[in-house]
């Protein structure tokens, strides 16, 4: 199992990064390789004024063969792939991205030569979520205000003297990389590449001693490596492979996992899959993820996943339905907008023991700023708890932070 763990890490770790185009070296006749003619001078002057004809005038003739085109069109395509994934999720998400007269796009997807405003552009990005389904593709996560967000809250219980604090949700920090096409458009391929290191949490505290059973304490470190597959089973398939250390928030080990998850997106005439679909003046998206997990303890701790064993493999799904009204003022009141419905259920089984597993997530939120980074969130969760198998039953309101 240890050379396993090691052989899907160094897969997924191990992919190359694509490389743009190099300036081409023209080599002229002249004096310390200056132009010495005309014509040297026509392309010396094509390639310092034209950074098309310095990358792609391969052969320094001052001239675009067939070729050299068709290497700077692939080159653009490449540049602008992840822009059309997201026209696409807008379009499914039932506000099509328009045009002004200026030429920028409404929503912003990407600005006149800068790929950077694509939301689902290649690079860094910071992320705040519930879990890991609530990013859904690290590649291409879903937006902030379609997101449920990490949630803080406290309450207090006057009758029995309790209080009780509860934080929960994953940070990460991730990085994407998107690779060139193939010239055959149905031909499969590797559309690109994320890898995320990350630190989930889930804390419940409760003051009364009594109540102590019910406390939550899980911190986990991890890093998430994601591959996306195009053109794979008529869609896009995205592999992910996530080594963890999970411990508490007193620094205590208590076990490592590795967790193996497909997610399928398949856009269709019909029902897509990891899409937003439309319903009326709503709109739903179903993500579901296959995932297996094998966990091994450390030491002598107690947990229910480990009762039988001191190590665990589970397989199982997880399937993620957001409901949210659309972004038109013609169709749904304004004050509706920001609101979403979530619900979100896993379960797993136990290859060894044949125990079942299950966690049910659902809730509601309510954006309360224009881009959705803060919500007003109301969360009902009932099972087990994926890291530990510790059984929960806890209803919440609190405010969600989502980036």
């Amino acid at each position: 199992m240890k050379n396993l763990y090691a052989a899907l890490l160094a897969a997924m770790m191990l992919f190359p990064v694509a490389a743009a185009a190099k300036p081409v070296v023209c080599k002229y006749t002249g004096p310390a390789g200056a132009p010495a003619s005309q014509s040297e001078w026509h392309v010396f002057l094509l390639h310092k004024n034209s950074p098309v004809f310095q990358s792609y005038d391969i052969d320094c003739d001052g001239k675009l063969s067939a070729d050299e085109v068709a290497k700077y069109a692939s080159d653009e395509d490449s540049k602008v792939a992840s822009a059309l994934h997201s026209v696409e999720r807008h379009a499914a998400d039932g506000h099509p991205v328009r045009v002004t007269p200026d030429g920028e796009t409404v929503p912003t997807v990407i600005g006149k030569n800068d790929p950077e405003k694509d939301p689902c552009a290649p690079g860094w990005r910071y992320l705040l979520r519930d879990s890991f389904e609530d990013v859904s593709i690290f590649t291409c996560p879903k937006a902030a205000k379609d997101a449920k967000g990490a949630q803080f809250d406290w309450s207090r219980d006057k009758v029995s003297d309790n209080d009780v604090w509860s934080a929960k949700g994953v940070a990460a920090l991730g990085y994407s990389v998107a690779l060139d096409p193939p010239s055959d458009p149905f031909a499969p391929y590797v559309v690109g590449y994320a890898f995320a290191p990350s630190v989930s949490f889930n804390r419940v505290v409760n003051t009364l001693a009594s109540q102590k059973s019910k406390n939550v304490d899980v911190l986990s470190f991890a890093a998430t490596s994601e591959l996306a597959l195009g053109n794979v089973l008529g869609g896009t398939q995205y592999v992910r492979f996530r080594p963890a250390l999970n411990t508490t928030f007193n620094g205590d080990p208590r076990s490592w996992s590795a967790t193996a998850e497909w997610q399928p997106f398949w856009i269709t005439d019909g029902i897509s899959v990891s899409v937003p679909n439309g319903l009326g003046p709503f709109t739903w998206e179903l993500d579901p993820i296959a995932r297996l997990i094998y966990s091994e303890k450390l030491g002598d701790v107690s947990s229910p996943i480990f009762q039988d064993d001191d190590s665990s493999v589970r397989v199982g799904g997880i399937l993620a339905l957001t409901v949210k009204p659309k972004q038109n003022d013609l169709l749904v009141p304004k004050w509706l907008q920001p609101a979403s419905f979530f619900t979100t259920y896993e379960w797993l089984e136990d290859v060894d023991s044949g125990r079942d597993y299950s966690l049910l997530s659902l809730g509601l939120n309510f954006n309360l700023d224009e881009d959705g980074h803060t919500a007003l969130k109301l969360s009902y969760t009932h099972g087990d708890v994926e890291e530990t198998g510790q059984f929960m039953d806890q209803a919440k309101i609190g405010i969600a932070a989502k980036w």
